[in-house]
């Protein structure tokens, strides 16, 4: 028995209704998590046009906001949780305004800055602290002073030159969960997807300032005002660039160009903390088909920013052992271009010492010659440059296994793709434990 005209033309199906998705978000409910059910509730807003979404989203709220709960109030959480939803609508062309849901009361700024539990931020910034040697506590204290403005005017940017091993990615996440403790946003970037897998929410550069390919001089990042990747820029505190020494100088003046638009300052990178770190013993910008002359020209030295950076080095090997020092001075000797030889060589060549040159089979002198210790192969390891000598090496190994363990790797190797033969087969050994 129905109460009115609409709910019987409802029950013959003659209007719209929004029980499927209802029922849809309700069994998604029993065994999804918060973030793929915010997703599952825009795709509904955005490709099936509830007659209600407001009406989805009061029913559905507690579930679709659970996971900000955790480590917020339920108001933030509720506003973090629209944020997203925001954020996944604006792929589509769509707001919150257009489907008829609530503007969060909360900036993006404070979306960055809150998705971060302070206190734990504050407690790994002093575990951090605490290891830092006196040329890294230096550089340390020059940011965080440039960042709270104890220091007025420049310079308020920097650069780390420190070879691979000497702590620069272990002091640039103590600047990260240091800023972020005071509540502040940091912008993390790196040039290559590789790099940026090493800081704390890094991400590349060019996904991070929308920078275009190839990038020219006079290039432009696709990053506009009242966007909300441009509200998030104007409230970051301070830019740190991994591993720069790989960045062409044209995608530093497009950032710098980027920032002095955002802020409306005619100064470096409008006003903003910036810190580029990286091993000038490695690899400069790829220039294709380029000479060396070209290389070196497109590298940061010979940006016209250049001169706006303070120059920090970090000079302390934290990974060698006293055994390796040799090794490592070694190492350096060669990047700085300083290594002398005995045999009157070219500056372009060097001569590899005798203790070092495998004259056998390199499978051999690695791994012994009697047989294999399974329980020892995990920590050994032959370095390829190239995946078919990576695949001939496997097999030698490979080859070298009683029958028992042979037949069983070949079982294992059978399961995989040719492509991951490369990796090493020693997680595999180990998996048979």
């Amino acid at each position: 028995m129905m109460t009115s005209f609409k709910e019987a033309c409802r029950a013959r199906n003659l209007l719209e209704d929004d029980g499927e998705w209802r029922n849809c978000l309700r069994e998604a409910c029993s065994f999804q998590m918060p973030s793929k059910l915010k997703q599952l509730f825009t795709f509904i807003c955005v490709f099936c046009s509830p007659s209600s979404p407001l009406a989805l989203w009061e029913e559905f709220k507690s579930y679709l906001c659970e996971d900000f709960e955790f480590h917020t109030s339920v108001h933030q959480s509720v506003d973090l949780a629209l944020h997203n939803i925001a954020d996944q609508l604006h792929a589509h062309n769509m707001t919150l305004m257009s489907i008829g849901l609530p503007e969060p009361a909360i900036s993006h700024a404070y979306v960055e800055t809150d998705s971060y539990n302070l206190e734990a931020e504050r407690q790994e910034e002093e575990r951090l602290m605490s290891m830092l040697n006196p040329e890294q506590r230096t550089i340390f204290d020059a940011v965080i002073r440039a960042i709270q403005d104890v220091d007025e005017g420049p310079p308020k940017a920097f650069c780390v030159n420190a070879f691979a091993g000497s702590g620069k990615s272990f002091l640039s996440n103590a600047i990260i969960h240091s800023v972020r403790g005071l509540g502040k946003i940091v912008v993390p970037v790196a040039w290559t997807g590789i790099s940026a897998i090493i800081l704390e929410g890094d991400r590349t550069a060019h996904s991070r300032f929308k920078l275009p390919v190839p990038i020219l001089d006079n290039s432009s990042c696709a990053v506009r005002h009242n966007t909300k990747e441009g509200h998030f820029h104007k409230a970051a505190k301070i830019i740190i660039w991994d591993e720069c020494t790989m960045t062409p100088h044209h995608a530093l003046s497009a950032v710098d160009r980027l920032f002095r638009n955002l802020m409306g300052l005619d100064v470096p990178f409008g006003g903003k903390v910036f810190v580029l770190d990286g091993d000038w013993r490695q690899i400069l910008p790829v220039a294709v088909h380029a000479n060396r002359t070209a290389i070196v020209d497109t590298c940061l030295k010979n940006s016209p920013l250049w001169s706006s950076f303070k120059q920090f080095s970090l000079i302390r090997n934290m990974r060698t052992e006293p055994h390796e020092q040799d090794f490592a001075s070694r190492l350096l000797h060669i990047g700085n271009g300083t290594l002398k030889n005995d045999c009157q060589l070219g500056e372009d060549i060097v001569e590899i010492p005798e203790e070092s040159v495998v004259r056998e089979s390199i499978v051999e002198e690695i791994f012994g010659s009697s047989g294999f210790d399974t329980e020892n192969l995990s920590g050994k390891a032959i370095l390829c440059p190239k995946n078919e000598d990576s695949l001939k090496i496997n097999e030698q190994v490979l080859a070298r296994f009683p029958g028992a363990i042979m037949l069983h790797i070949s079982v294992q190797t059978a399961l995989f793709p040719k492509t991951t033969k490369n990796r090493t087969i020693f997680n595999w050994i180990s998996s048979m434990e």
